[in-house]
């Protein structure tokens, strides 16, 4: 059972790592030419906005639907938000 559990942490990580890649390309295509340069350019804020988005993205997915608790995949989520 604790391979199991460990097994399944393994592809959630997978899935958290996809699902930040794809909230921060589907961010990116919604902004307008002046807000990517910004964002490009180092902006906090608009980096702090795709960093809510995905965590409000977890949050819906896996907490919500799956009933993950946010505190066992938070580790994994925040090591996500390092490349917003």
């Amino acid at each position: 059972e604790i391979f199991e559990d460990q097994r399944n942490i393994y592809y959630i990580k997978q899935e958290l790592e996809s699902l930040a890649f794809a909230v921060r390309e589907e961010e990116l295509k919604n902004m307008s030419p002046a807000d990517i340069m910004a964002y490009n350019n180092g902006s906090e804020k608009i980096a702090d906005l795709m960093k809510k988005a995905y965590i409000k993205k977890v949050k819906d997915e896996y907490c919500t639907k799956l009933g993950i608790q946010y505190n066992i995949i938070s580790p994994m989520v925040q090591t996500n938000l390092i490349g917003f």
